[in-house]
C-alpha cells in the first residue's frame, strides 16, 4: 500500500488478529458507529472490544510527509469502505501533481558503486 512505500516497511505488521486490530487502532484511531455506521452489522463487533485510541496518528508516523500526502493516506485508510478512496480517485489526488515534480531518470542522483557504467556512463 501507499503508506508502505513511504514508510519503506510494512505499515500495519500485525502478528495475530488481535495484534493487527491494536496496531490499526493505534495508527488510525478506534472506529465507531458514528464514522462507520455498518460497523455494528459485523458479527464480531458486539463480542470483541476494540482498543480505545482516540486519535489518528498518521502525522506522528509520517512527520515529514506533506499535508496532501497525509490527506491521501487518510482517504485510502478510511474504515468505511463506502467512503474509502478508490484507486481511480487516489491516482487523481493532488498529491501526485504537487511540487516537486518528478525528475526524469537521467537527472536522478546515482552512486558510482551502484551503477552499471556500461549502461549508464556519466
Amino acid at each position: 500500500n501507499f503508506g508502505e512505500l513511504i514508510n519503506k516497511k510494512p505499515l500495519l505488521p500485525g502478528k495475530s488478529e488481535e495484534n493487527q486490530l491494536q496496531i490499526i487502532c493505534e495508527l488510525l484511531g478506534t472506529p465507531s458507529v458514528k464514522i462507520w455506521p455498518a460497523l455494528q452489522d459485523y458479527p464480531f463487533f458486539k463480542r470483541y472490544s476494540l482498543p480505545a485510541c482516540c486519535y489518528n496518528n498518521l502525522r506522528v508516523k509520517f512527520p515529514d510527509a506533506p499535508d496532501s500526502c497525509l490527506e491521501l493516506l487518510n482517504k485510502m485508510l478510511t474504515f468505511d469502505p463506502n467512503k474509502r478512496a478508490t484507486a481511480v480517485s487516489s491516482l487523481q489526488h493532488c498529491y501526485f501533481t504537487d511540487a516537486p515534480a518528478p525528475m526524469e531518470p537521467q537527472w536522478m542522483p546515482t552512486w558510482r558503486e551502484h551503477r552499471n557504467e556500461a549502461e549508464n556512463p556519466r
